[in-house]
């Protein structure tokens, strides 16, 4: 894994629970995303619950196979979500209605580079052109090579998904007291932009 109470973790426990085992049933070893490769190739590890690039070097290298993927065990798995601090929104919310703007038509951009599972799409010169810049990651290869995460193109999050994690780090005592999911979700922005954009036409 890469950390405790991370989405990978969920994953895995999902993963465990179709084969009749707990998280218990495993040890589980932290480290940063980088390692797992490494730490697949000296077989220090048996099993990585990565993210890309990392298992499309870790295969191209002969070094790991793929059991089955993120979107495979959990379908719509929400692995991450965009965070606004309480002081952004209430005292900047012209400025926080512009970068949601901004994210979804980026997203909306990002999901057309997508075709069948690939970096494929008409536009995929240009997010490879802008992902190269802006990440350590050069190699045109490993861009061809790796499964590019899905996006919602309306910016919403999976608020089943999300539940189900967090069932899952109260559980494995991660989180102390009761969690309500609708005091932290704000849908206003992104149906706000929506409304204003319109619906997604890939």
């Amino acid at each position: 894994m890469n950390a405790p109470g991370v989405s990978n973790t969920s994953t895995l426990n999902t993963l465990l629970k179709s084969a009749g085992l707990s998280y218990s049933d495993v040890q589980t070893v932290d480290l940063p995303f980088p390692d797992h490769v490494v730490a697949l190739k000296n077989k220090s590890v048996e099993a990585s619950a990565s993210v890309e690039p990392g298992p499309a070097i870790a295969v191209k290298n002969g070094d790991a196979v793929v059991i089955r993927s993120d979107d495979e065990i959990q379908p719509n798995h929400q692995i991450a979500v965009l965070l606004y601090s309480e002081e952004f929104v209430l005292k900047h919310r012209d400025e926080a209605m512009r970068f949601m703007r901004a994210y979804i038509r980026a997203v909306r951009f990002y999901n057309g580079a997508l075709k069948d599972g690939r970096l494929a799409g008409p536009n995929a010169d240009e997010v490879i052109a802008i992902l190269s810049e802006a990440t350590p990651i050069k190699a045109r290869a490993i861009y061809d090579a790796i499964t590019p995460t899905g996006m919602n193109p309306d910016g919403r999050v999976n608020k089943e998904s999300l539940a189900h994690d967090l069932a899952f780090y109260a559980e494995q005592g991660l989180i102390k007291g009761a969690m309500n999911l609708d005091d932290v979700l704000d849908f206003s922005f992104v149906d706000a932009v929506v409304r204003e954009l319109g619906p997604y036409r890939p």
